[in-house]
């Protein structure tokens, strides 16, 4: 199943905000499959996926979530290339995700609430990433650990309701603070972050 064997919408024009298709992949499994993600909303619930490429070459809008709140989501070492996190982008959802890599994905914005990360790798700029140790509405907890952030170039990550950037892999040169609470901690360069190919 691909994303880009799609039929447009009747009609001349689109209005504003209005994608070339919907999706609801509801109790799929998948292994190896490449997602495109363009002009598209996509929310997907109760799956599974293995290896598996998630797409988005930034041409046209798309949003959606990677976990829906009626069943959870698992990605197992899947790759996210230039997905949108962003508030009107995609959300990682009720999800687990395992050695997955996330290159050159937009995070400003990034909001993870109810999604276990573990062992995943992020490459490219983070701008306002934010990943918490459990849910504030049901206080069920996440797991964020073993996460590498050693190839991304930092602007604000931080890690709220006991998720802790200890238990992550970082770059040289990372300052971290917390308030007196350690309910939050932010890491951010301790320096300006190095050019390409510094």
């Amino acid at each position: 199943m691909t994303f880009d064997e799609r039929r447009p919408l009747a009609g001349p024009r689109r209005r504003r905000g209005e994608f070339e298709a919907s999706y609801a992949v509801v109790d799929a499994h998948g292994s190896g499959v490449r997602f495109l993600l363009d002009d598209v909303d996509v929310t997907v619930a109760g799956s599974t996926f293995s290896g598996c490429v998630f797409e988005e070459k930034r041409t046209w809008f798309a949003s959606g979530s990677f976990g829906h709140t009626s069943a959870r989501c698992f990605y197992r070492r899947c790759r996210f290339v230039g997905v949108d996190f962003g508030v009107r982008g995609f959300s990682l959802g009720w999800a687990r995700f395992e050695d997955c890599t996330f290159e050159g994905c937009r995070t400003q914005h990034l909001f993870s609430v109810r999604a276990d990360l573990v062992g995943c790798c992020f490459v490219g700029r983070m701008e306002d990433a934010q990943f918490l140790g459990a849910d504030p509405a049901t206080g069920i907890p996440n797991e964020v650990t073993d996460n590498d952030f050693t190839g991304a170039q930092l602007g604000r990550v931080s890690f709220q309701s006991g998720a802790r950037p200890e238990q992550q892999l970082w770059p040289a040169d990372v300052v971290v603070e917390g308030d007196e609470s350690s309910w939050e901690m932010v890491v951010t360069w301790g320096r300006e972050p190095p050019t390409p190919g510094e």
